[in-house]
């Protein structure tokens, strides 16, 4: 369970990073880009502290964007190439989240290929809870069938 679980969760984070880059333009100088945050189809990226956290970082790895639920501060991804897709289960500040990051470029208002990243951030809490459940379910069957 717990591989095919795993994969699930990049592949649920990976659908996100396409809805956000859904909600991408260009900022006013055409230099750079913007989430326009009207446009984004995840409420939980609008809702202060929800536990879905998105991230848009500059080819600097300076915070170009945030969604409106981060309320704390994440580390910065290691720089990644571009179509470079990187999933990791990690804990910060006590808590577990799974992080998905891609490299990306996206084209200025002069037609050059500009380099970005994208950090998604989910709360694993309710994942690592559900799995102790389905651990605990499964060891009490298979007591209860023993005897």
């Amino acid at each position: 369970m717990t591989k095919r679980a795993l994969e699930a969760e990049e592949d649920a984070l990976q659908l996100l990073v396409y809805n956000l880059l859904a909600a991408v333009d260009l900022d006013s100088s055409g230099l750079s880009i913007r989430v326009s945050s009207d446009r984004l189809f995840e409420p939980d990226l609008v809702t202060r502290n929800s536990g879905l956290y998105a991230l848009l970082y500059d080819a600097h790895q300076q915070p170009l964007w945030r969604s409106r639920s981060v309320t704390i501060e994440f580390p910065s991804p290691r720089a990644l190439e571009v179509d470079d897709w990187d999933f990791q289960a990690l804990e910060h500040q006590a808590t577990p989240y799974f992080r998905l990051a891609v490299g990306i470029q996206w084209p200025d208002a002069n037609a050059e290929l500009r380099r970005y990243d994208v950090v998604m951030w989910r709360n694993a809490l309710d994942y690592y809870e559900q799995l102790d459940r389905f651990r605990t379910t499964l060891w009490t069957w298979l007591v209860i069938t023993t005897m």
